[in-house]
């Protein structure tokens, strides 16, 4: 993983070189193609998977880890790639597919990451093995009322009411089972890696963070997108104001040796817009030429 928020100090580092980190991912992913329904379990991985997970590292690498540094490694590995994926599926953000990440403006950058500070180390490049963690973890993200890909447009007015309703809806009175979510957000789920087995509580609080960075994140999509659409609509106004009857007749009454019939046969001619663009395309002795033609 990036060596920036995800990685908890150097002890990590060193316990968890590049290389016997993406041995590790790739032997969890073994694991999962012969039994795909551990995607859909909670604490998926039990003794049996890493002892043999460990042994093999230990084949490869002549390197003993503990139960618990397999734990933990998969739990943070995990939330690196719940942060890397509700990035991904942001709406309104582009993509560079050439680092792996998400485009996006910085003044809407900076503050998705006040609502998603973990965000920021992907503002550069994706997350390493993505394809691998795609496989590992295929059912932990978030679908239904709360979930939107990156390719939808901002969401209507009923759908945005939709959206706070959930949100607001997450209370201490609230039913929770209402915000249809993956069992595997944020929180770890092995008591001895510093998660909760069995919390309502902890789950709660998971959901509502859940619903406050959709919420948050649905207002930084509409601000982006307004904005895209001004740039557009000034692209569009440039447009018009550079092929109006106004610049064509500015134009040619810059050119020398025009009669006043020709002057006025191309007025009237500057009425049809595909002629306007046509003219202010030519070379300036085919212009010439073009009036000419018209008397």
């Amino acid at each position: 993983m990036d060596s920036e928020g995800f990685v908890e100090d150097a002890q990590d580092l060193r316990l968890w070189p590049s290389r016997i980190e993406l041995a590790f991912i790739q032997l969890m992913v073994e694991e999962v193609k012969q039994d795909p329904s551990l995607t859909k379990k909670k604490n998926s991985f039990t003794t049996r998977h890493w002892i043999r997970i460990d042994d093999e590292l230990y084949s490869q690498f002549k390197f003993r880890y503990t139960f618990n540094h397999l734990k933990q490694k998969y739990h943070r590995i995990r939330k690196a790639y719940n942060t890397f994926v509700k990035l991904k599926n942001h709406t309104g953000f582009g993509w560079d597919d050439q680092r792996k990440t998400v485009m996006v403006l910085d003044d809407v950058w900076d503050q998705y990451v006040k609502a998603l500070p973990k965000a920021k180390v992907f503002r550069k490049k994706g997350l390493d093995h993505i394809d691998l963690l795609d496989v590992l973890f295929a059912n932990s993200q978030a679908t239904g009322a709360l979930a939107r890909a990156s390719i939808q447009g901002p969401p209507t007015s009923n759908e945005e009411r939709d959206i706070q309703s959930a949100f607001f809806g997450v209370g201490i009175n609230s039913n929770i089972d209402s915000i249809p979510v993956g069992d595997d957000i944020e929180g770890d789920d092995d008591p001895k890696v510093g998660g909760s087995s069995g919390n309502d509580g902890g789950r709660k609080g998971a959901h509502f963070d859940l619903a406050l960075d959709t919420w948050t994140a649905t207002n930084l999509a509409k601000k982006e997108f307004f904005a895209r659409q001004n740039k557009m609509a000034e692209a569009s106004q440039a447009e018009k104001k550079q092929y109006s009857i106004e610049a064509c007749i500015k134009c040619l009454s810059t050119m020398d040796g025009i009669t006043p019939d020709q002057y006025v046969k191309a007025c009237e001619s500057f009425r049809n817009k595909a002629t306007r663009r046509m003219f202010k395309k030519m070379a300036t002795n085919m212009k010439m030429h073009w009036v000419r033609k018209l008397a």
